[in-house]
């Protein structure tokens, strides 16, 4: 499947992308994306892109159906999240740069000096927000004990839901 889509190219591909099983987008993902251990942003974006422009729910179907390992790549080198705490102590310029989440109390910065990789996350989280809510928390907060972790700090999820985050993953 992969080289057929290749073959014919990605973007004339439109009609065929939502008839693929999670399998065969994984191994899209695998075979495309990846070089190595190492994920190529710029190649995973133009995929993702391609299943936005067939709808905002088959875009965040394909993302949340990623295995996390891919989900925690793409994220996790350019989103940093902050609490209302973090935001209120930083200078107005750097509030200026933060986006907020609906809950107003959780934001987040775009790490990244690529203008195409910061208009697809800021996008990518806009639509995610709109259409699965928990999901996008769950990215963030994910993201955010990863690096208290790598800090050295002990963490704790609390989840008032196991079931909420299985469905948000």
């Amino acid at each position: 499947m992969y080289q057929a889509l290749v073959r014919r190219g990605p973007e004339d591909a439109l009609e065929v992308l939502p008839l693929l099983s999670d399998d065969q987008v994984t191994r899209l993902f695998d075979y495309d994306t990846w070089t190595g251990d190492r994920l190529s942003p710029l190649k995973a974006v133009r995929w993702l892109e391609l299943f936005k422009e067939v709808s905002n729910e088959e875009f965040v179907r394909r993302l949340k159906g990623l295995d996390e390992e891919f989900q925690v790549a793409l994220v996790g080198p350019f989103v940093e999240m902050f609490d209302e705490e973090e935001y209120e102590k930083m200078s107005q310029e750097l509030q200026d740069q933060m986006h907020r989440m609906p809950c107003g109390t959780v934001f987040y910065k775009i790490k990244s000096e690529d203008p195409r990789l910061v208009e697809f996350l800021t996008n990518m989280f806009e639509t995610i927000t709109t259409v699965d809510l928990n999901y996008a928390y769950a990215l963030l907060a994910l993201e955010k004990a990863k690096r208290m972790v790598e800090g050295g700090h002990d963490v704790v999820i609390l989840l008032d839901s196991i079931t909420r985050l299985a469905r948000a993953h």
